[in-house]
Order: C-alpha cells, then structure tokens, then sequence
C-alpha cells in the first residue's frame, strides 16, 4: 500500500491537523501567539505571523527528515492549501475572518484565502528548499 516513509509524513500531517482542529475550534492560548504579525513581506500586507513560520519549520524538518519524498511534501501542502481555501471561504461567508496581530498589537484582519495560501505555499516550499540545501552541505 504505502511505504513506510509516506505512512509516517501522512501520521504526521494528521497529528498536525488535530493540533489545527483543537486550536481553531477551542480558545486555545497558543492560538492567540501564532497570529502575532513578526514581519511583513511586500507583496503580502498580512503577513507576516507565526503561521507561515510554522510553515517553514514544519516543512523544513520533513525535507530533512525525508529529502526523496519533498515532492510529495510539497503536493500534501498543496492539498492543504486547496482545502483551507475552501474552509475559510465557508467561514468568511458566516462572517468568520483569519486575524493576526502586528508588532505594535494592531489587529489586521486577512479575510483572503487566496492571500494565506500564496505566503503559506511559498513559506512551505522555502523550508523544503533550505531542508534539502542544509542537507546536501552537511552530509559532505
């Protein structure tokens, strides 16, 4: 069926997705620090929270972890990415906006899937990128 690596990637994204599920639904206090703004990025006003950084680390340690699988990492977080466009858009027609907090503690609301799903994607792919940059120099 599947080898033992995807099994893994997938039991992880699925571990990784009930942490989602419990922060999104629950007034979970982590909930409140990963929509802080750390930086911005210039084609992208909303950005810069803990999410996308999530992202990158998250993305970063199964490239490390998995380098002949990246392209399949990649294509899970693109299913993820399709999926949260279709999710937020359900919530944001019920009024439900994503909200991060910047530095100075001013709320931005990002009521854009497309937006999030462009910086996550990039973020996604730049942690996969760097893992498998760190890997080639290290394991010389």
């Amino acid at each position: 069926m599947f080898d033992r690596d995807i099994r893994n990637i997938m039991l992880i994204f699925v571990v990784i997705y009930i942490v989602i599920y419990i922060n999104f639904y629950y007034n979970n206090p982590i909930k409140k620090h990963l929509h802080k703004q750390v930086f911005k990025l210039p084609f992208n006003d909303c950005c810069c929270s803990w999410w996308p950084i999530s992202h990158f680390v998250l993305y970063g340690i199964l490239a490390y972890l998995y380098p002949h699988k990246w392209k399949f990492i990649f294509l899970i977080g693109l299913a993820w990415e399709i999926y949260e466009i279709i999710f937020f858009t359900y919530f944001e027609r019920k009024g439900v906006y994503h909200v991060i907090q910047s530095p100075s503690g001013k709320l931005i609301k990002n009521g854009n899937p497309i937006s999030a799903t462009l910086t996550d994607t990039i973020f996604n792919g730049a942690g996969i990128v760097t893992a498998l940059a760190l890997r080639k120099v290290f394991s010389k």
